[in-house]
């Protein structure tokens, strides 16, 4: 059986030097650290810019959150200044973002 070595020097017992890494490795991870993570709100108005919007049954089942969750984060929309408007297609309430320069 061949024994593996894994981030330690096989003489020495001591961890590698992270210079050691090739550099594609390094930048990789620099670049992945600064990388701003997409917060729930961001995907929901993503939903909301669609041209056909998203219903309270579509965001639940896309966040998993219950009814008043999503109106509530409808609402906070809202608050960061996105327009959002609601109508009534088909029996369904849709909700639908709008531009925000458009709105002033």
């Amino acid at each position: 059986m061949q024994s593996q070595t894994t981030g330690l020097s096989a003489n020495k017992g001591a961890a590698r030097n992270p210079s050691d890494q090739p550099a594609s490795r390094n930048v990789t991870m620099s670049a992945t650290a600064t990388k701003q993570q997409v917060t729930r709100q961001d995907q929901l108005a993503a939903m909301l810019f669609r041209r056909k919007g998203a219903s309270i049954a579509q965001i639940i089942k896309a966040f998993g959150w219950q009814p008043h969750s999503a109106r509530a984060a409808i609402s906070g929309l809202r608050k960061r200044g996105i327009p959002v408007e609601s109508s009534v297609e088909n029996g369904k309430r849709i909700y639908k973002a709008t531009d925000p320069k458009a709105a002033t």
